[in-house]
């Protein structure tokens, strides 16, 4: 007599076995048709078994060894493509996918307590000049003429360049990008110079008040008046963040 289920399950209790499989056997039992008796049964439970555990390689292995190798080739491309802070590369193709060898006798195999799985990442993108870029966008948004008004300047040291996303269409790069800058009102440098010249400080202050948040500083420190000389004056834009109360607007396209 042997047991349905392998090892210690397959144990029961008192009375529990009552069937004979073998119908040769079960006949010669029952001796007569008629006899409706027990054929047979155990008086005490069942023991014994022995039961020996062995790994298994489950589906959820293999997921698991999958993932790891996956996370490991992105973050590799992730620094290659980091090599170079200019590159700007295009967004990543739906096609471009590791590659994992899983063999298919793989799941399932026992008394294998580890396994390894290779994998590969091809990548082909094309790529171009961040500083390219931000050059080819800080014109575009200069060439736009009366943009800022028509008593207004834009600041060039004050553009700054956004860049949402790269493609590829027949051949070339582009690039979306938002372009934002500042916008002070227009002044005539040398007609500064020429209303100030030989004034106080307080004097040609006064007299640039129209002008915007003015900043005048005289050098060396014990002179009080601006030089005469107008070649000896300079006028410098200074462009500020909005928390400091500057006159300038932002500019964007």
């Amino acid at each position: 007599m042997a047991a349905v289920a392998l090892g210690v399950e397959g144990n029961v209790a008192a009375g529990a076995i009552d069937t004979v499989d073998d119908e040769s056997v079960r006949l010669f039992l029952r001796g007569f048709a008629e006899n409706q008796d027990r054929l047979v049964t155990n008086p005490d439970p069942t023991a014994g078994g022995v039961e020996t555990s062995h790994p298994v390689i489950q589906q959820s292995d293999i997921d698991a060894v999958v993932a790891a190798i996956e996370a490991d080739l992105q973050a590799q491309l992730t620094e290659a493509l980091g090599d170079d802070a200019d590159r700007i590369y295009v967004t990543a193709p739906a096609d471009e996918a590791p590659s994992i060898d899983v063999p298919d006798e793989l799941l399932g195999t026992e008394d294998t307590p580890t396994f390894e799985l290779t994998g590969s990442l091809a990548v082909d993108r094309a790529y171009g000049s961040r500083a390219d870029v931000v050059e080819a966008a800080s014109a575009a948004l200069l060439s736009l003429g009366g943009l800022a008004g028509q008593d207004r300047v834009i600041l060039e040291e004050s553009i700054s360049v956004e860049m949402h996303g790269v493609s590829e269409v027949e051949g070339r790069l582009e690039v979306q990008v938002t372009v934002t800058a500042l916008a002070a009102q227009r002044i005539d440098e040398a007609a500064v110079r020429e209303l100030i010249a030989g004034k106080t400080k307080a004097e040609a202050t006064a007299d640039l008040e129209g002008l915007g948040d003015i900043t005048i500083e005289l050098w060396p420190g014990w002179v009080d008046k601006v030089p005469a000389l107008d070649f000896r004056i300079d006028v410098v834009p200074e462009v500020r963040g909005s928390d400091g109360g500057s006159p300038e607007e932002s500019v964007n396209q």
